[in-house]
Order: C-alpha cells, then sequence, then structure tokens
C-alpha cells in the first residue's frame, strides 16, 4: 500500500469519496502504484467544489453590490475551477 493519507482539512463528503476511492483502488491492486499529488489534488478540489456549491446553496447565484448591480456569485467560478 502506498504511503498516501487523506487530507484531514478536508469536507466530510469529499473525505467520504475519498476513502471509497482508496478502497477500489486498494481493492484492484493498483494502490502501490497511485500517483499520491494527484489523489490530494482530487480530494482538495473535491471539498473545494463542495465548499462552494454549499455557499452559493446558501447565498443564491448572484451578488448585488451596494451600488445595486447584480452579477453572478464568486464562488460560481471557484466550484467550476475545482473541476479542472
Amino acid at each position: 500500500m502506498t504511503n498516501f493519507k487523506i487530507p484531514k482539512d478536508i469536507e466530510k463528503e469529499a473525505m467520504e469519496y475519498m476513502e471509497d476511492v482508496c478502497e477500489m483502488l486498494e481493492n484492484n491492486g493498483v494502490m502501490e502504484n497511485v500517483d499520491t499529488a494527484a489523489l490530494t489534488m482530487l480530494a482538495r478540489n473535491y471539498s473545494m467544489f463542495i465548499k462552494a456549491n454549499k455557499q452559493l446553496e446558501k447565498d443564491g447565484l448572484t451578488v448585488t453590490s451596494d451600488r445595486g448591480n447584480i452579477s453572478p456569485h464568486p464562488a460560481i467560478k471557484i466550484a467550476k475551477d475545482a473541476q479542472i
């Protein structure tokens, strides 16, 4: 088995997903050959995606400036960027 450790500071849903991913890799006998940096990026990006979507659920898809201008919520870009 590899020395990959799931980051402890990620969202609960991301932690559960990563546990499933690691179990699948282990069950298929490829965990020892896995790229730990790639798994860490997957964990952190998925966690960021979850956080951004929680913020959007709370705030809505748009924000209104103090001048009354409506624009897309900044978390939309964060969620999109986390999927790359």
